[in-house]
């Protein structure tokens, strides 16, 4: 494969995934993409905890592209168009995302790589999301840093979805129609052990929640965390 491969990198159990796949399928991922929005309803990018995804790229040995950006619905689009311009002009090929079945996000970054002449990677297209939960809670540890949407309750928040659990949690997402992945926003998460880690891990060693009631939504936000 000539050039190499950049993924989008939020450092939830999806994106990290897909690192894990496209690895597999031996693309050369050299860079971490990780969009810091403005904005906390950013329709593309996850905007809580991900400057924690800086212990994730020291651990993979990837090296670390960290973007801000305006959260801001189409404007976001251009940044990222900028910013993927930006790689491509260094040798930038292919465009790792772990989208699954999110058709407005795959034709966003579809466009922009048929426009710049890149690749778009999607090694978790079309798979289906309570199968694909369910590899992930048996390969990866992940907790979850974020819900928004009725159906899931705050003690959610700060879970490690595990064998324990994920069959509470899937029935959950059934019962009030949830995405399982949570491509809709419904919930985020972030990863903490992974066996691309090699036998290290994220240790969080402090952490808040916040929850509205009224708005039905809630954040566990990460004050500290080292690799361990």
């Amino acid at each position: 494969m000539i050039g190499y491969a950049a993924i989008l990198y939020s450092g939830g159990k999806d994106s990290h995934y897909a690192l894990i796949k496209a690895l597999e399928e031996g693309y050369n991922v050299k860079k971490l993409v990780v969009a810091s929005p403005s904005r906390e309803d950013s329709w593309m990018f996850h905007t809580v905890n991900v400057k924690w995804t800086a212990l994730h790229a020291d651990l993979l040995n990837i090296e670390y592209y960290v973007f801000r950006c305006s959260g801001i619905k189409d404007l976001e689009v251009d940044e990222l168009k900028n910013e993927l311009m930006r790689l491509r002009d260094e040798g930038l090929k292919y465009v790792i995302t772990g989208v699954v079945n999110s058709n407005y996000q795959k034709a966003v970054i579809d466009d922009i790589c048929m426009e710049l002449g890149l690749t778009h990677i999607t090694p978790l297209w079309g798979l289906n999301p309570y199968e694909l939960l369910k590899l992930e809670v048996n390969l990866l540890g992940f907790i979850i840093t974020a819900i928004q949407s009725y159906g899931l309750s705050p003690r959610w928040l700060g879970v490690k979805l595990d064998k324990n659990s994920i069959d509470e949690f899937l029935d959950n997402c059934i019962r009030y129609d949830i995405s399982p992945v949570g491509e809709g926003g419904e919930y985020e998460t972030f990863v903490t052990e992974s066996p691309l880690f090699n036998g290290r891990k994220v240790c969080i060693t402090s952490s808040r929640s916040v929850w509205n009631e009224y708005h039905w939504v809630g954040y566990l936000f990460i004050d500290n965390a080292v690799v361990c």
